[in-house]
C-alpha cells in the first residue's frame, strides 16, 4: 500500500489538545503518512481560537463550520454528513479524534464512510461532578452515556496518563483496559530548554522587579481554569510567605478577564498582578519566573507545566486528572487539594522552599514529552492497528 492516510479531528482549534493535534500532524513521517486535520468552530466562552498554530505547519487543514462544542441536533446532523463527505473524499485508513464532540461525530461518520480504524484520544476528561453544576448537571450523565454507547466503534482509546485510564475504565465504564494505549502528550520543547535570555534581562523586558518572587500561570481565563480562585490563592500566599516581593503573571485571555480585573482592584493588587494576555514569547516569561502553577477543575497532562519543567522552572498544581502522574507523586512538583485557594497557596510556599535539581528534571521532561520523542510511538500504533485489520503495511 502507499502512504497511510490519517484524518485527525478536533472540536475547536484552541487549548492544549489543539497544540498536540497540530504538532502530531506536523511531525508524522511524511514519507509514510498523509494527514488532514478537520477542526470545528469556537463558541462564546471557549478559549481564543489559535489559528496561528497552522501558520507554517505544513498541515492540510479543513474547517468544519457545522462542528461546534454545544449540542444542537440539526447542526450536529449537518456536521455528521459534512464529515461523511470529507472522509469519503479523503478515504482515510485511520480517523483519530481529540475532543468529546468531534469524537461523537467522527466515529459515526467513520463507520458510515467505511474507515477501517477509529481512535479516540482522551487528553483528559470533564466528567467530574465538580465540573457540572446547576442546569448543566445532567449533561454529565448524557456525555458519559454517549461515550459508552459509542465505545464499540472505537478500535483503540489512547490516554496521556495511567490515572486518566483508571478513571475512564473503572469510574465511568468507558471501554476496557485492553482497548487503551498510553502515549504521553506532545509538546515542542526545544525552545523552552534552550532559551538564552538571562533571568535579569527577562524581568527587565517584562517590567518586573529584579528581586521579586514571580509566580506565573499559563492558562485561558475561562471557568475551568479558575482564574479568580488562583488570585485568591496568591493573596493567601502574600500573607504567609517569607519570600520577597511576590508578583503574579497571568498568561492567557478569555471571558473571565473583566471579573478577574475587578477582583484584583478589590484586593488592591494592581501593582503585583500582571495580566499579559495571549503571548507567543512564553519561553521568555519562564526565564523570569520562579514558580509556575495550574489551577483547574479538570486536566489531562497540562502542556504549560511540561513547558515550565522543560525550562527549569519549579511547578505546583491542584491534584486533578493526570497531573499526579506528570509530577510522579511529588517528586517533580508539589500537589495541592483541588478547589482550595489556601491549600494551593501552601503548595506555592512548600515548592519554593524545596530543593530540586531542575537541570536534571528538564532533561527528563524533554525525553518524556518532546514531540520528536513521542511521535514514533504513535506511528507504531497506527501501523499495528492497520496490520490487525489485514493491511500490508
Amino acid at each position: 500500500m502507499g502512504k497511510i492516510r490519517v484524518a485527525r479531528t478536533i472540536t475547536r482549534l484552541s487549548g492544549g489538545p489543539a497544540f498536540a493535534a497540530v504538532l502530531r500532524a506536523r511531525h508524522m513521517d511524511p514519507d509514510r503518512f498523509e494527514t488532514r486535520l478537520y477542526y470545528g468552530k469556537t463558541e462564546p466562552g471557549d478559549p481564543p481560537e489559535q489559528l496561528y498554530l497552522l501558520d507554517g505547519a505544513g498541515v492540510e487543514a479543513t474547517e468544519v463550520t457545522e462542528l461546534h462544542r454545544s449540542i444542537d441536533p440539526i447542526r450536529d446532523l449537518r456536521a455528521l454528513w459534512r464529515m461523511v463527505r470529507e472522509f469519503r473524499e479523503f478515504r482515510p485508513h485511520i480517523v483519530h479524534s481529540h475532543q468529546s464532540k468531534d469524537a461523537y461525530v467522527a466515529r459515526v461518520a467513520a463507520v458510515l464512510a467505511g474507515v477501517p480504524v477509529v481512535i479516540r484520544t482522551f487528553h483528559g476528561h470533564t466528567y467530574y461532578r465538580e465540573h457540572f453544576f446547576g442546569r448543566h448537571a445532567r449533561l454529565r450523565q448524557v456525555y458519559v452515556a454517549l461515550e459508552i454507547a459509542g465505545s464499540p466503534f472505537i478500535k483503540t482509546f489512547t490516554t496521556l496518563t495511567p490515572t486518566i485510564e483508571q478513571e475512564l475504565v473503572h469510574t465511568y465504564r468507558i471501554g476496557r483496559h485492553d482497548e487503551y494505549f498510553l502515549i504521553p502528550t506532545a509538546r515542542d520543547l526545544m525552545e523552552f530548554s534552550s532559551e538564552s535570555t538571562s533571568r535579569d534581562m527577562a524581568r527587565r523586558i517584562l517590567g518586573l522587579p529584579e528581586d521579586a518572587t514571580v509566580l506565573a500561570t499559563v492558562a485561558s481565563l475561562t471557568p475551568r481554569k479558575l482564574p479568580v480562585e488562583s488570585l485568591e490563592a496568591f493573596n493567601h500566599f502574600i500573607s504567609m510567605t517569607s519570600h520577597p516581593d511576590p508578583h503574579l503573571l497571568y498568561v492567557g485571555d478569555g471571558p473571565l478577564r473583566s471579573q478577574l480585573e475587578e477582583r484584583i482592584r478589590d484586593l488592591h493588587l494592581e501593582d503585583r498582578v500582571h495580566l499579559l494576555g495571549h503571548r507567543t514569547d512564553v519561553p521568555l516569561i519562564y526565564r523570569a519566573t520562579d514558580l509556575s502553577f495550574i489551577n483547574s477543575t479538570s486536566e489531562g497532562t497540562p502542556g504549560a507545566l511540561i513547558e515550565a519543567l522543560a525550562a527549569g522552572v519549579k511547578v505546583a498544581s491542584v491534584d486533578v486528572g493526570g497531573i499526579r502522574d506528570l509530577f510522579d507523586g511529588n517528586r517533580l512538583g508539589t500537589l495541592a487539594q483541588p478547589f482550595s485557594p489556601l491549600a494551593l497557596a501552601h503548595a506555592f510556599e512548600k515548592e519554593l522552599n524545596t530543593e530540586r535539581d531542575m537541570e536534571s528534571i528538564s532533561k527528563e521532561i524533554l525525553a518524556r514529552y518532546d514531540v520528536r520523542s513521542t511521535t514514533p510511538r504513535l506511528e507504531e500504533l497506527y501501523v499495528r492497528l492497520l496490520r490487525e485489520e489485514g493491511f500490508d503495511v
